[in-house]
């Protein structure tokens, strides 16, 4: 509460400014806002990613279709709506707009847990895709106004050159965002252990059993699992809308922004383009531009990758071999191992003076995590019994944690390089890819066998390395160095 109210303060101090009054222009720091802004970007999102693989334990077929709605609409909303909506109120408030509209998301599935107890079950699955369509609008209009944010900060930070600012400012995102994950999902996990059946239970082992004979809590006062779920959602709702509201604390960065000295900017009239020609803007980009096609194979890898690891492998191998109450556990291993790796991968590109190294070593890591699960579902026959090990299934999570650090770090920051002057259709684009990919994924995962899933993702990962290998053997603009 402490860290909230003073980022609030601070961030209100330097940034709300009534413009209709202003005689001086505003001005603040670049990389602090920036800062303020991956921190309450990373709290708010971690709250929504922490209920993601209990979507799918609990809710079976409609977590894979409700999930599967989310990353529908949020391409959707990505393609035809975020570049105007950013264009007409800014990343600021998009991404204060967008947070708020994204809880949607989760008091669906709140909602529906609460229909589901109440033997409202056809009702629970309008709830939960409805929840999920106005959250998918508003993640689609978040991610990019997130990477129309930071391409801006990192165009109007001084002192280094462009290239320099994306590896910084993209490794101090991943970090923050990464780590808020990370905690978010171990928050999940301990909230399980100290509302579960058995308070003997072990905290680092998530050792716990629930009462599955009954719906309600016993006269002990020991509680059900259903009831245990709706308690989690509800607290990370509350978390999620906290951090919206610390997200008024960064700095409102317009396109027609113009940078100053001494780190800061100051901002001037914003001059809107007709309606028509920024919902085309992304479609064009896609029309008119090889290298984000190129660049594309590897956000629909990631798409894909994300896919799996959700529906199958936390949401049916971890769930079934140790337990639904280890899901948090094990999800939480992926952040941490990008947060930890964001800011050396980071540093290698500066050094190297180039992403490819970093990109190299994320396409290895997702080929090693393809091939290791198809050997085993071609030479074991019960896959989950045989993979559903902590001896594997962590090496699983960590090999998928360095890709999603490539992913979220070196990836997106070459983005920023290649397309410093329209960034908002370009980061719109990354949504589409990776966001059409991992909705395909779940809607389609309940019909196609998991070994099918798996040649996908090994034949997917050669297909993206060699497009990112052409992509990279174009300069971006000469200003970025």
């Amino acid at each position: 509460s402490y860290c909230f109210c003073t980022l609030l303060r601070v961030g209100l101090k330097d940034t709300m400014v009534d413009d209709d009054n202003t005689t001086e222009p505003e001005k603040c720091n670049v990389f602090a806002s920036f800062v303020r802004m991956s921190i309450c970007f990373g709290a708010s999102h971690g709250a929504i990613t922490a209920v993601i693989p209990l979507a799918v334990g609990v809710f079976g077929n409609l977590g894979d279709w409700t999930l599967g709605c989310l990353y529908v609409t949020y391409t959707a909303s990505a393609l035809l709506f975020a570049t105007p909506v950013i264009d007409r109120i800014g990343h600021k408030w998009t991404l204060v707009g967008g947070f708020f509209f994204y809880s949607a998301f989760v008091l669906g599935l709140f909602g529906a847990l609460l229909l589901q107890e109440a033997g409202y079950d056809d009702l629970s699955w309008v709830v939960a895709l409805g929840g999920a369509s106005i959250g998918g609008i508003a993640g689609g209009l978040i991610w990019t106004a997130q990477g129309g944010y930071f391409s801006r900060c990192a165009e109007l930070h001084h002192g280094n050159s462009r290239l320099v600012n994306t590896n910084r400012f993209g490794a101090i995102f991943a970090t923050c965002y990464l780590a808020f994950e990370l905690l978010m999902k171990l928050f999940t996990s301990i909230q399980f252990y100290i509302l579960c059946d058995d308070w003997n239970g072990n905290p680092l082992t998530g050792k716990c059993t629930w009462d599955s004979s009954s719906s309600s809590s016993s006269s002990s006062g020991s509680m059900t699992k259903s009831h245990a779920t709706v308690i989690v959602h509800g607290v990370n709702i509350a978390i999620l809308w906290l951090s919206t509201i610390a997200m008024l604390s960064i700095s409102d960065i317009r396109p027609e922004t113009q940078s100053t000295i001494n780190n800061s900017f100051q901002s001037v009239p914003i001059i809107k383009r007709p309606w028509h020609s920024t919902v085309s803007a992304a479609i064009t980009l896609l029309r008119t531009s090889s290298v984000i096609v190129l660049l594309g194979g590897t956000n629909v890898l990631f798409g894909i990758v994300s896919g799996y690891t959700n529906s199958y492998l936390s949401g049916k191998i971890v769930k079934n071999s140790l337990g639904e109450d280890k899901v948090g556990y094990l999800s939480a291993v992926e952040p941490l191992v990008a947060a930890v790796l964001s800011w050396p991968l980071g540093r290698l590109g500066v050094h190297f003076g180039t992403k490819a190294v970093s990109l190299g070593i994320g396409f290895c890591c997702s080929a090693a995590f393809g091939m290791i699960l198809l050997l085993f579902d071609l030479t074991c026959d019960d896959m989950i019994e045989s993979v559903g090990k902590w001896g594997i299934l962590i090496p699983l999570f960590v090999v998928s944690g360095v890709f999603r650090c490539v992913w979220e770090g070196p990836q997106k920051a070459a983005t920023a390089d290649y397309f410093p002057h329209n960034p908002d259709p370009a980061f719109a684009n990354v949504v589409l890819q990776s966001g059409s990919a991992t909705a395909l994924f779940f809607m389609i995962s309940p019909y196609v066998s998991h070994l099918l899933q798996e040649v996908i993702i090994v034949i997917f990962t050669v297909v993206a390395a060699v497009a990112c290998a052409f992509a990279l053997r174009t300069p971006p603009p000469s200003d970025v160095y």
